[in-house]
Order: structure tokens, then sequence, then C-alpha cells
């Protein structure tokens, strides 16, 4: 595993939050950015012990079923991690396909995920979460330039 994975895990962690459950977000309960309508029963479980312990469910799910998935020890260094916070919170298939349309440029691809968020603001309730996203994808900037 790349060092830097365990960075990349604490900058989602960060952002992710504790606990939430937002009317306007179809996951539901959500525990460290685990969705309850993804993972019932570890969200389930997480809700019951402490914070921390749940932090430790939450970092096993996000190697398993994201940097794992993404392949993220073979994706160049600051790509991965755009690639795997595009993973968390737009998807594994959306993040495989910005790997392969920027490979190696995570400068184009963090400017991307921008232009994505502007346009998924667009639906729904989403436009309150436009700022949240924006200021994600700068401070990964500030981390990676």
């Amino acid at each position: 595993m790349k060092e830097n994975y365990i960075k990349i895990i604490e900058f989602i962690l960060q952002h992710e939050g504790y606990k939430s459950n937002d009317p306007d977000d179809s996951g539901g309960l959500t525990i460290w950015g685990i969705s309850a309508k993804s993972h019932p029963i570890e969200v389930k479980e997480m809700a019951l012990i402490s914070k921390e312990e749940a932090k430790k469910i939450a970092i096993n799910i996000y190697k398993k079923e994201y940097w794992d998935e993404i392949e993220g020890d073979n994706i160049p260094d600051k790509l991965d991690w755009v690639i795997m916070d595009t993973a968390v919170v737009q998807g594994t298939y959306r993040a495989n396909v910005m790997f392969n349309l920027y490979l190696d440029n995570w400068r184009d691809a963090l400017f991307h995920r921008i232009a994505e968020f502007i346009l998924v603001s667009k639906k729904g309730n989403n436009i309150k979460y436009l700022r949240g996203w924006i200021n994600r994808c700068l401070e990964l900037w500030e981390i990676l330039r």
C-alpha cells in the first residue's frame, strides 16, 4: 500500500465528518461517509459503537471498496488523491472514468470535478452542497500543488 494512503483517508474522513442524516441525501444516515443505503449492516453497527471504533470500520470499507477497487496503489502520486476522493464522493465507476481521461494529470482531473459538481448542483436540492464540494477540491489543490 502506498505511503500516502493514510493521508488521503484522513483527508476524506475530515471532509465526510462523523455523522449526518441529511433528508436531501438519499444515502440516509451516514457515519464517516459510509451511508446506510450502501452499507446498512455496517452503519447500524457503527451507530452503536464508539466514534473511534466506527472510524476503524469506515477505514476498512474505504480500503476494500474504494482504494482496492480503483487500484489506488497503481495510480500516480497526486492523482491518487483526486481519484480516491472522486471514488468516495461520486463512485468508483466515475473515478475510473476520470483516471482513464487524465492518467497522470491531477490538475485537469480536479478542474473536471469542479465542472461536474457545478452541473450536478443544478439538480434537485444539490445546490446546497456546491460550496462544500468546491471547498473540498480547493483544499485538494492546496495539498497537491
